[in-house]
């Protein structure tokens, strides 16, 4: 509830409160004994904007705070909490000399809560290497692109991590047997020479889902039901295109009932289920600072047909036959045929003995 209250409630006290909060609690913490001075302070995304600000405009000069320096990574440009009415600045308990860093570039009377962040931490990063430039063009750094181009010097990518504790992979060997039962659950015929295709993703329209279902449905046709495909995920039900793109799975679903399986489920139990199953892992977001699902799948030794776009163009390459090298099936554009030539290129190479091999191995060795 209180991440919903985040995304859904007032941005300003939310925000207001986790920032006074997190110095507060450090501070009864140091008194108690139970950590010592921080040297760095990380915080991540709007909710936590306002860490780096206040370091500077209220805890500059306090004992605890005053050699301690700030990180600030950012995982989704497109969220910044932006539009605030400039009447609500003096609740951040700031001078008004503070007011510039924050100052929406594109309205001079509202204020944006990631901007005073992006001006005062001493580091920024983002979830990947091509994110972080995406994020110096208008196109992907939105109105803070002048923000980030400023801080370039300071401004890195790193790659994101998973918890391989939590999604523990299996072998290229155990995956032929996992495949044949997930199969027959799904019921579909149990085939080792029918290419098993998966997408694990919320419905929504970043993730590019009713292009998939498009695309799918095509090539379904083309090769007679010669591919099976399943959709692991749900939307926000308030989402009119979760709404949507969730009844086409389900037509897609009744009108191949042996080749397709739409799970409206998102368990860590069922993604992992899916991602040592699968042969081909499909994701065509429209935009994606990293993926963590991408890297599930390739610790999995499952390629890839996904877009050239943020986290996806750092982790997935295309696979060439002339050289071997290569864990995937990449295509550069929103666009039915660039995904469909993808998938069909995933497709021949599946049924290609020599070179399925290699490319399972390159993904499982990314």
């Amino acid at each position: 509830d209180l991440f919903k209250e985040a995304y859904t409630g007032d941005k300003v006290n939310f925000a207001n409160g986790l920032a006074e909060g997190t110095f507060r609690a450090i501070e009864a913490l140091v008194y108690a004994g139970k950590m010592l001075n921080p040297q760095v302070l990380h915080a991540n995304d709007w909710p936590a904007s306002l860490v780096p600000l206040f370091l500077n405009a209220k805890y500059s000069r306090h004992p605890l705070f005053k050699d301690t320096a700030s990180v600030f990574t950012i995982h989704n440009p497109r969220y910044i909490a932006d539009g605030i009415p400039g009447y609500r600045f003096p609740e951040l308990g700031i001078s008004g000399e503070y007011w510039f860093s924050m100052v929406q570039p594109d309205s001079s009377n509202h204020f944006c809560l990631m901007k005073g962040a992006v001006y005062y931490a001493h580091k920024l990063n983002a979830v990947s290497r091509n994110n972080r430039n995406e994020m110096l063009t208008p196109e992907e750094g939105i109105i803070l692109y002048q923000d980030y181009r400023e801080r370039t010097v300071d401004f890195v990518g790193i790659n994101n991590g998973i918890y391989y504790s939590v999604w523990e992979p299996v072998s290229l060997n155990e995956k032929p047997a996992l495949k044949a039962v997930m199969q027959k659950k799904l019921g579909f015929g149990r085939n080792k020479n029918i290419p098993l295709f998966g997408m694990v993703a919320r419905i929504a329209s970043q993730k590019g889902v009713r292009q998939v279902v498009r695309v799918i449905e095509r090539i379904l046709g083309e090769t007679n039901g010669g591919i099976q495909f399943i959709y692991l995920g749900e939307g926000n039900a308030q989402d009119p295109y979760a709404w949507e793109v969730s009844k086409e799975l389900e037509q897609l679903q009744s009108r191949w009932p042996n080749n397709v399986c739409f799970m409206p489920k998102y368990t860590t139990a069922y993604q992992k289920d899916v991602f040592h199953a699968i042969d081909i892992f499909i994701y065509t977001s429209e935009f994606e600072p990293f993926g963590t699902k991408p890297i599930v799948a390739l610790i999995n030794g499952v390629p890839g047909v996904v877009r050239r776009i943020g986290g996806l163009a750092d982790n997935f390459h295309e696979y060439e036959w002339f050289t071997g090298n290569g864990n995937g099936w990449v295509f550069e554009n929103i666009n039915d045929d660039e995904l469909h030539s993808a998938l069909w290129r995933a497709n021949n190479t599946f049924h290609n003995p020599y070179h399925w091999d290699r490319v399972t191995k390159n993904a499982k060795g990314q």
